[in-house]
């Protein structure tokens, strides 16, 4: 997260968005990837999904499905007028399905493309859930990390019930602790975050 602040800075400033949340909603992630998994992972999407559409694997620095990419477009569909900035992720041009799916896995591999994707969640969930933003910084890292984690077209009542449930990683051994997603984000957001954050601004 320090390497790529950067990043995550430039593009929240072209966007208008908060990389003070956008960063602690893909912390817990980042911890999680692993370079040999993504690769497998990757593959897989590569070989079975872009021919198939039958696997959704989670891929890149930050974990995204091509489930998640594809609900992202359909708002954007949706939203035309509040979300134009996020034009660029249709994918346009291009009729045959497996060369949609190929566009949105080779999407998926890039760093940027995630980050830009990331932002654009961001904005989404204060289309569909504007109240939110009334609350303190840190129910808000508590909610949209949930909703990212767990689904953020699930509604309201159940991404709040999902925030203290404790689920992640969702793919660890048996006798692997599990812990509320948010809970991380928070920790990193109120120990990490500062420090990575004062040396770029």
């Amino acid at each position: 997260m320090t390497s790529h602040a950067d990043l995550f800075l430039e593009y929240s400033k072209a966007f208008q968005t908060d990389p003070d949340i956008i960063m602690p909603v893909l912390f817990p992630e980042a911890i999680r990837y692993s370079i040999v998994s993504d690769y497998l992972q990757t593959k897989s999407l590569e070989l079975v999904y872009v021919n198939t559409g039958e696997v959704d694997f989670s891929i890149g620095y930050f974990q995204m499905k091509p489930s998640f990419v594809y609900d992202l477009e359909e708002v954007i569909r949706k939203h035309p007028v509040q979300l134009s900035k996020y034009d660029s992720l249709q994918i346009t041009g291009k009729k045959d399905i497996t060369e949609i799916r190929k566009t949105r896995i080779e999407r998926l591999k890039q760093l940027e493309y995630q980050v830009v994707y990331a932002n654009c969640f961001y904005d989404i969930m204060k289309i569909m859930y504007p109240a939110i933003f009334n609350s303190d910084k840190a129910f808000q890292i508590k909610f949209i990390s949930t909703a990212y984690n767990h689904g953020f077209l699930t509604g309201q009542e159940e991404i709040i019930e999902y925030t203290s449930k404790a689920f992640f990683p969702l793919n660890g051994k048996n006798n692997t602790q599990k812990y509320v997603y948010n809970d991380i984000s928070l920790y990193f957001y109120i120990n990490d975050l500062p420090q990575i954050v004062a040396k770029k601004r």
